[in-house]
């Protein structure tokens, strides 16, 4: 149909149109559209429909909305593949708080690797190569979706362990100080008389004093210097569990101008030496650090973290395990349920008997039986068929390369978590192998997100998406202004703008100004499209 053939065929086809009722008459109304905008005369289409509309004293039509950009649905969280205590307590945790299975997911198997890293190495059933149990994590999450309750949730019995073992110790730990103190002045005084050989007596006083410092499993927001001195107080071992992601900035050269050091967040993901060079004071030197990371972030923050070179360049963004949970807000229950007493003492025992196992100098070593190396050779091989070209992780290799390596971390975590204070007398069976390869294969869609760039989302879209969902809520056809103020308070003024020209733009509103009384200001009527409620 030549442009002249369409616009004199215009008023038969809108007439039409109005014929048709609801959906159909919105996918007919579409086409013509579509066509008038190829042509270039989609204002005059959409003045002689209105005409038309009016004539026969029929409502306005609508076109068809525009849907937001979506990714694919990624696969839900394999949550019976767990152990009962940790699959009854994720489950119980999650409705508790209203959450996403899939948003407590990460953050548990965070505090699980936590209590256990340094405990015990996995050993590879093909090879003699070990892998320790600590784990990093990053799950992107919309402001609104209880990420610190959820993080919370999973790590209070840590930090309540903590608490009371500093309460118990607290005599020790003081006079430890005031030793190390006191020693510490007659070395200065020996110095400053010249007496040589009392200072080198005092080094050695210091040097065979029993440590006893405050036990600290886990900080947040620290700087490379500031872990690093923290990890040589703790055994090496150490956890940034937060509900925030301001680790990030700090590695991005917030307080550095900059300048990036990030090299005890990537040692310590595998245990590998690291040494500290700090200004004015001693150097700090680990031999085999472990650090396990839970971070929650938004997805604004998560674009600048994926978009830096410094951490793709280097592969610190490649060592971690992703999620990304469907939301729940609009969907929340006035009243939760509660995670029962029974399930909270199970659990809160299973993390204290993890906390109390002992760092041993001659590092337990996890084997797996036969069962187990069956499907982890499956599941190898699966992961080089992926990486080859035309493979679901072709463009993300490096990823795929440490994935194996977290199916077994996470399968030693499973392993010691089913066994406790027995693990090391029991080897890895085939069934916690199978646990362990459900998570990772649910973990790969996560990545493939992830690292492609798609869990990102703008703050325009997401307000956008949290008026529209009002509006269905609300379901009227005309709404003011004013009214969406009233119900989207987290938005004001000005902030309301580019969402709503975006929802236009979507064809799921139209906006109307209306005219002020007397000198009051314009305001503005919303049109909401009646097949976007």
């Amino acid at each position: 149909m030549t442009k002249q053939e369409f616009e004199q065929s215009l008023d038969d086809m809108l007439t039409e149109c109005t014929t048709r009722q609801g959906r159909r008459q919105a996918e007919r109304f579409t086409e013509i559209m579509q066509q008038a905008r190829e042509y270039g005369v989609e204002d005059i289409v959409s003045e002689i429909a209105e005409q038309i509309c009016e004539q026969y004293g029929v409502p306005t039509m609508w076109e068809l909305p525009l849907e937001f950009d979506k990714a694919e649905p990624l696969p839900p969280y394999p949550i019976y593949s767990m152990p009962e205590l940790l699959r009854d307590y994720l489950k119980a945790a999650c409705e508790s708080v209203q959450v996403k299975i899939e948003m407590g997911a990460l953050p548990l198997l965070s505090v699980l690797a936590l209590c256990v890293q340094g405990k015990a190495v996995v050993k590879h059933p093909g090879s003699n190569h070990t892998e320790p149990l600590n784990l990093y994590t990053l799950t992107v999450a919309s402001p609104g979706e209880r990420k610190s309750s959820i993080v919370d949730a999973f790590r209070q019995p840590v930090d309540e362990y903590q608490r009371r073992y500093n309460k118990a110790h607290r005599a020790e730990i003081n006079a430890y100080k005031t030793q190390c103190e006191l020693i510490k002045k007659q070395r200065e005084k020996a110095i400053s008389q010249g007496q040589e050989s009392e200072a080198h007596n005092a080094d050695i006083e210091l040097s065979q004093l029993e440590v006893k410092k405050e036990l600290c499993l886990n900080v947040t927001d620290a700087t490379p210097e500031s872990l690093a001195l923290m990890l040589a107080d703790n055994d090496e071992r150490m956890g940034v569990i937060d509900s925030e992601s301001g680790v990030f900035d700090v590695l991005a050269g917030i307080y550095t101008k900059g300048i990036t050091n990030m090299d005890v967040f990537l040692k310590s993901y595998s245990g590998e030496s690291c040494a500290i060079n700090r200004i004015s004071r001693e150097r700090i030197t680990l031999d085999a650090p472990l650090l396990t990371m839970c971070l929650m972030t938004q997805p604004e923050h998560y674009m600048q973290t994926i978009n830096n070179s410094q951490f793709k360049g280097r592969g610190f963004i490649q060592r971690f395990l992703f999620a990304f949970p469907g939301s729940m807000v609009g969907e929340r229950s006035y009243i939760s349920s509660h995670i029962s007493d029974t399930l909270k003492r199970k659990y809160a025992e299973l993390i204290e008997c993890l906390l109390v196992l002992p760092y041993r100098e001659d590092m337990s070593v996890i084997e797996c039986d036969a069962g187990a190396g069956y499907f982890f050779r499956e599941y190898f091989e699966h992961l080089q068929e992926s990486e080859r070209p035309g493979g679901a992780l072709e463009f993300m290799a490096e990823w795929g390369e440490k994935q194996f390596a977290r199916a077994l971390r996470i399968a030693g975590i499973l392993h010691i978590c089913k066994h406790r204070h027995k693990f090391y007398n029991v080897k890895l069976d085939d069934s916690t192998a199978k646990s362990a390869i459900a998570i990772a294969r649910w973990s790969e869609a996560q990545a493939v997100r992830a690292l492609s760039g798609e869990g990102g989302e703008d703050s325009t879209t997401r307000a956008a998406k949290l008026i529209l969902h009002k509006l269905k809520r609300m379901g009227e056809p005309i709404v003011s202004r004013s009214e969406i103020t009233s119900r989207v308070r987290t938005l004001r003024g000005s902030e309301l703008d580019a969402p709503l020209d975006l929802l236009e733009a979507k064809r799921h509103i139209k906006i109307e100004m209306t005219k002020s009384e007397g000198r009051g200001r314009a305001g503005q009527m919303i049109k909401v499209n009646p097949n976007s409620l």
